[in-house]
């Protein structure tokens, strides 16, 4: 196992910096913040395909919870109580919450 001090690294890297030249300073500067971006963009796609996937998951959701209402899965603590349709509202809301997230979330990437 191999432990860094914190110091000696930093030290080590301003060394290493005093000793480039400015062309390769720059070079680096631009390498950290192009690896930044490309860390932006990937969370960002990762974020879209999340919430889609969100989306997704909580539509099957409210499908189970109907069959289970009224379809041939019929159950009556869904169908004959207010647990069914409570169930649904909260569904209903939870979606509405992802997909005007996923919606914001395009806007600021587009």
């Amino acid at each position: 196992m191999t432990f860094s001090d914190p110091e000696l690294i930093a030290a080590l890297s301003r060394q290493r910096r005093e000793n480039m030249t400015p062309e390769e300073r720059e070079a680096e500067r631009q390498a950290i913040e192009d690896e930044h971006y490309r860390e932006i963009e990937d969370t960002r796609e990762r974020l879209i395909k999340q919430t889609s996937t969100a989306v997704s998951a909580v539509d099957q959701a409210i499908g189970a919870v109907e069959s289970l209402m009224s379809g041939s899965a019929w159950d009556v603590e869904f169908a004959e109580t207010t647990s069914g349709p409570d169930i649904l509202h909260w569904l209903h809301e939870a979606r509405r919450n992802i997909q005007a997230a996923q919606d914001r979330t395009s806007h600021l990437i587009n």
